[in-house]
């Protein structure tokens, strides 16, 4: 039954001015004031309220039981002793599924009344009954039986119709299990499957596909434990596990790299952020900066495009100036020198099949965000031309430029434009045909610039300027190196082939090796050098086109005759159905190309190719296995290997084998096909191959051809000499690095680890491998340590060989063991992975030395998490009215339970909830990162004499990277007297006090002041100066 309750005004005028008090008062009341409402309630009825009322209600018990009255909108309903409504009883509400909930336990025959107001409209539902309504299940944030996508499924959440209680909580599939935390609120839990999963995937427990099953014990109502779930306590949900998602294993230019420059040039590395992961990556990724107040609207913001390279995700911030003044143009300089932070946020991460990534933190579903320190760009320029501007060029072979700060700019060369016919023509001199040195005073740079010789109207300007210049601090300064000078003007007849040989025109099968290609000119006395270069006028491939890249001619006379001939060092062919151009360059002098002058002309011939095309057979190569891109050889078992063609094909000892090296070839041990011809398993011979040493990479060659002899076209080589070639990293004999924690250790925390490679004994205690160990020149990627598998965290700067004292003299000492000291110590909890690439030592001695293999050692930090008060425990302090708590690793209140302060009768002087708690941001924290600390604003000041407790409950906070509940804490302070106001004189000594209330001394001898350090002292309640 449903009854709605009416307000009626008087009115149009009076509801107007009625509302409008309402905007006005709002700033110094709790709620606006309309009409007093008084109802009598009844079981099992709905009351639809009224925005701006106050409702007096009134309930008539019939029975002995649980009253609960359940409301939506408004404020709860408080309980009251009388229908005066002047005395108010405690009452706890409840927040349960988006309403408040008031349960009250009644006897029959008695009158009980209630007191709610609000700004906005509720319902009121009046429920009756012998019993309280037990614990129920009302909403599961991931429904049972789904699939659990740790990118997303992070968080599993439980929603009930009463604040809960939780027990133990764990997670199994099959037999393993974990134990988990579960974070209760106002009208449930949540609990963080991610950590646990995620290793029981990662090491191979637990497979895509598996059951897995969440079961949660001890869960009861949290104000009445004898009311448990289901009658047990037990809660069990199933789900099935989800593969591992993509995962983020390195970022380079991260904020540990560097600080985020208001410029970078487009050839600064720097400015390129890369984020590598551990698949393929999808093209869905954005990229976005902020800059100032995230929540107001002095804020910038700035969208990146993200490219994608197979497992890399790439923001490019380089080309743009990003100054305070740019981003916020409208801000002041206080404003700007405020915000010395920057973000850059991923978002929307996921790999080629459409799945989230794994993020680096709760709540942020597939992104990833880098809070940077920005630094402005700042230099000083300064440059100088030689010869002075409006100069004539025509006597200088080369000109001067003087920079300073030169490492402070890019450009790519230096332009000449020239007016020829009136319009401008430019020259490019490149930079690699500039000299460029130290000045002789050592201030700056020195540029020596060869003059283009290059036809120009006369009496014309020469412009020159640098080409695509480009300033670390992103200002344009083209007008200031550019400079004007004058040229009297020069001319060209033009240039026109006499005789060519080959003939222009003439069909031909190849250019053969060791024959001549010849030119003459009309112009061959001023023509002091000549390159051609030949291209392909309908290739099949338009990266193919040129076959025979820019080659010189040599200028030569022969019995009065002169021409530029080169001798063709490698047969070029012409395949028959193809055109070739041949393209002639021709200048006064090869510095006048070197040095970026016009050609004097530019000649062409073509030819016709006779060349059958060679053709390949129509079978195609589909795959092998396994891959030798995700595969290791690391045992003398992993022997076969499987090719697999579209077609029949023969495959035999002598068109199929290992590539032994140094020229050497080895035979399968056996070499099979299926019934159809499709698909070979070649067998290798390991143990015998190991036998003739070590080898790092198993290479294997095949030549394979069809039915009807034609080769089957391959992944290496070209036409008759192509080949299907596979190399397999190989690690089989390879000895294990000897690590020291070794791996799987709990340490307290990670700064040095020792690596080696000592003797390795057979059963007859025979040395067959002779240790020792040095870095390796193969080492191109760096010793990382990544935190929860990941999130790089250290990287190893020093490796330093370990010599016993007694060796310390023995030059030929091979040390067994190197040292490997991190950049910075790490002690943070969690787990971590250290990765030493393959290759980065070499193992052994003399000629049996090998190159190490990638090997990854793990540990785990599990330390308490710290935590720090203010004021100190079991201090003496002058009064009590806030305490704040520090966590670095990250602290959060979930607005549950009250902290009290107690006093020596343990009675409750002074409470807080989590509505009085200051959550703190440490000094330059970007807007994603965590709270690291709360101040606990109790709700009145305590300054009475005595000794008080402060009792936080279980819970209260959120702590650490994995939000885990706090345990219950205790803090103990005194309060001495009312501090320094309260002192009075005594009949006998003397009692010190420093000015701020601390306690110094107390004697029964007033001489004793005069041994304090100078000072200001409130002595016997007044204040005395020790000097």
């Amino acid at each position: 039954m449903r009854e709605k309750l009416y307000t009626k005004w008087k009115g149009g005028l009076n509801r107007l001015c009625f509302l409008l008090m309402c905007f006005c008062w709002t700033t110094v009341q709790s709620w606006a004031v309309g009409e007093d409402v008084h109802l009598t309630i009844e079981n099992g009825k709905t009351y639809e309220f009224e925005a701006f009322n106050s409702y007096y209600l009134t309930y008539v018990a019939t029975a002995n039981g649980q009253l609960s009255l359940y409301q939506t909108g408004g404020d709860f309903c408080r309980q009251y002793t009388d229908n005066t409504f002047e005395t108010e009883l405690p009452s706890t509400p409840q927040y349960v599924n988006e309403g408040k909930l008031v349960e009250v336990k009644v006897e029959s025959g008695k009158t009980y009344y209630f007191l709610t107001r609000g700004l906005s409209k509720g319902e009121l539902t009046v429920t009756f009954g012998e019993k309280a309504t037990p614990l129920e299940l009302l909403s599961l944030s991931k429904e049972e039986g789904t699939t659990l996508n740790l990118s997303i499924d992070t968080l599993l959440g439980f929603t009930f119709n009463r604040m809960v209680k939780v027990g133990n909580c764990t997670l199994s599939s099959g037999s393993v299990i974990g134990n988990l935390t579960a974070s209760t609120h106002d009208y449930g839990f949540t609990v963080s499957i991610k950590d646990v999963l995620y290793k029981w995937l990662k090491e191979g427990n637990v497979k895509a596909g598996d059951e897995v099953v969440l079961t949660v014990t001890g869960l009861c109502n949290a104000n009445d434990e004898n009311d448990k779930y289901n009658g047990n306590g037990v809660l069990t949900v199933k789900y099935i596990a989800g593969a591992l998602p993509a995962e983020l294993v390195s970022v380079t230019n991260s904020p540990e790299d560097m600080n985020f420059l208001s410029y970078y040039l487009p050839t600064d590395e720097r400015g390129v952020v890369t984020l590598t992961f551990n698949r393929s990556m999808g093209e869905d990724a954005t990229a976005k900066l902020f800059y100032g107040d995230i929540e107001g609207s002095n804020v910038y913001t700035e969208s990146l495009p993200v490219k994608v390279k197979d497992t890399q995700l790439i923001v490019d911030l380089r080309g743009k100036r990003r100054l305070p003044s740019d981003m916020l143009p409208n801000a002041s300089a206080d404003v700007w020198e405020q915000y010395k932070t920057i973000s850059l946020k991923v978002s929307n991460v996921k790999d080629v099949e459409g799945n989230y990534a794994m993020s680096t933190s709760q709540g942020t579903t597939g992104s990833y965000t880098f809070n940077y320190t920005i630094e402005v760009v700042e230099f000083d320029i300064a440059r100088q031309f030689t010869p002075d501007e409006g100069t004539s060029l025509d006597d200088y072979p080369t000109i001067e430029l003087w920079i300073r700060e030169d490492d402070s700019f890019t450009y790519e060369g230096v332009d000449f434009t020239y007016s020829v016919n009136g319009k401008p023509e430019t020259v490019f001199v490149p930079i690699s045909q500039i000299t460029k040195k130290d000045s002789p005073d050592g201030d700056g740079v020195l540029l020596t610039i060869p003059v283009p010789n290059k036809a120009a109207d006369e009496n014309s300007d020469v412009v020159v300027s640098l080409n695509n210049l480009k300033a670390a601090d992103g200002a344009d300064y083209s007008e200031d190196f550019t400079i004007i000078y004058k040229t009297s003007g020069k001319s060209m007849a033009g240039l026109e082939i006499e005789s060519v040989s080959p003939a222009d025109g003439a069909a031909i099968a190849a250019l053969e090796a060791g024959s001549f290609l010849e030119l003459s000119t009309n112009m061959n006395d001023r023509v002091g050098y000549v390159w051609f270069r030949i291209d392909d006028q309908n290739p099949k491939d338009p990266d193919q086109a040129c076959v025979k890249t820019m080659t010189s001619m040599k200028k030569e006379t022969v019995e009065g005759k002169v021409s530029f001939r080169t001798e063709i060092i490698r047969s070029v062919t012409f395949f028959e159905g193809h055109t070739y151009k041949v393209t002639f360059n021709a200048y006064a002098s090869e510095s006048d190309y070197q040095h970026g002058a016009d050609a004097l002309g530019v000649m062409t011939v073509t030819y016709t190719g006779t060349t059958p095309e060679f053709k390949f057979s129509p079978v195609k190569f589909v795959g092998i296995t396994p891959d030798p891109d995700y595969t290791v050889i690391s045992d003398v078992s992993q022997n076969e290997f499987t090719l697999t063609f579209d077609g029949p094909v023969v495959l035999n000892h002598e068109n199929a084998f290992v590539v032994y090296g140094q020229g050497m070839n080895y035979p399968f041990e056996s070499i099979e096909s299926n019934e159809d011809g499709t698909e070979w398993t070649v067998k290798a011979s390991l143990e015998k191959l190991m036998e003739m040493g070590m080898m790092p990479r198993l290479s294997m060659s095949f030549m394979p051809v069809d039915k009807d002899g034609m080769l089957v076209e391959g992944n290496a080589g070209k036409d008759a000499t192509s080949y299907l070639n596979f190399a397999y990293d190989c690690t089989i004999g390879i000895p294990d690095l000897q690590v020291s924690p070794e791996s799987g250790s709990k340490v307290e925390s990670l700064k040095e680890i020792i690596v080696g490679c000592k003797d390795i004994m057979d059963d007859n205690g025979e040395v067959i491998f002779q240790g020792g160990i040095s870095e390796s020149y193969m080492a191109a990627e760096k010793i990382i340590l990544y935190k929860n598998g990941r999130e790089p965290v250290a990287t190893v700067t020093s490796i330093e060989p370990i010599i016993p004292e007694d060796q310390e003299d023995n030059y030929f000492y091979v040390p067994v063991e190197m040292k490997l000291t991190l950049d910075t110590e790490i002690t943070d909890n969690g787990n971590y992975r250290l990765h030493i690439p393959a290759n980065y030592f070499i193992l052994g001695t003399g000629m049996s030395n090998v190159n190490s293999k990638e090997t990854s050692v793990l540990y785990t930090i599990d330390q308490p998490i710290k935590i720090t008060v203010t004021p100190e425990n079991n201090s003496t302090v002058e009064s009590l009215k806030e305490i704040t708590i520090e966590c670095e690793s990250g602290i959060d209140v979930p607005s549950m339970g009250t902290i009290q302060l107690l006093n020596a009768q343990n009675e409750v002087v002074a409470s807080a909830t989590g509505e009085d708690c200051e959550l703190l941001l440490p000094e330059g924290a970007g807007p994603w990162d965590p709270y690291t600390g709360v101040t606990i604003k109790l709700d009145q000041e305590v300054t009475e004499k005595g000794t008080y407790k402060l009792v936080i409950p279980e819970g209260f906070f959120y702590l650490g990277e994995n939000y885990e509940n706090s345990d219950e804490m205790t803090f103990t302070y005194s309060i001495n007297a009312s501090g320094i106001h309260s002192i009075g004189t005594e009949s006998k000594g003397v009692v010190v006090y420093t000015v701020d209330g601390k306690f110094i001394l107390k004697s029964s001898d007033a001489k004793d002041v005069k041994n304090l350090k100078k000072g200001l002292y409130i002595v016997n309640g007044k204040k005395m100066m020790v000097k």
